[in-house]
């Protein structure tokens, strides 16, 4: 092979792996603008119960929701830790979600969903939660719907009946 064929031949083999890198790039950035464009929050955790992604809607409400010190819920975290701790300081809902986190997690139950109240600075505001497998990585994926509309027009048919 003359020195015109190699150089050909690395330029090449560069070229296949700046596609490849560019078509993993366009890929990630599809996700992520799926992932932000859903009005759940959203949060992946790994086996272990650490945070490994969270969409926007996560971000938003983590940092409004905490202590002025440090974000709630960031990347890093441990989510079953962040239950523990809420448990620790008396939350009873905390209790029953780690339960069904760690029970989708193990393998015990397919999927977990609870509705449960989060008090925040302002008001009381509620919340479905749904836990789902992640199965070839064997983490879960969290997704918090704010259903406090739908819960005051439940009390108020409640009171009218």
């Amino acid at each position: 092979m003359d020195a015109v064929q190699h150089v050909n031949k690395v330029t090449l083999d560069i070229t296949d792996s700046k596609q490849a890198e560019l078509s993993l790039q366009k890929n990630e950035a599809f996700i992520e603008d799926v992932l932000n464009s859903l009005s759940a929050h959203l949060c992946v955790l790994d086996r272990a119960g650490t945070i490994l992604r969270t969409n926007d809607p996560w971000k938003q409400f983590a940092r409004a929701n905490s202590d002025a010190g440090r974000t709630i819920g960031a990347v890093g975290d441990n989510y079953l830790d962040v239950c523990r701790r809420a448990i620790a300081g008396g939350d009873t809902t905390a209790g029953p979600i780690l339960a069904g986190i760690e029970a989708v997690l193990d393998g015990k139950a397919e999927l977990f969903s609870a509705e449960y109240p989060c008090d925040s600075p302002n008001e009381t505001r509620w919340f479905l939660l749904r836990v789902s497998p992640l199965i070839a990585s064997r983490g879960v994926v969290l997704s918090h719907l704010d259903i406090t509309d739908r819960k005051h027009v439940e009390d108020t048919l409640l009171v009218k009946q």
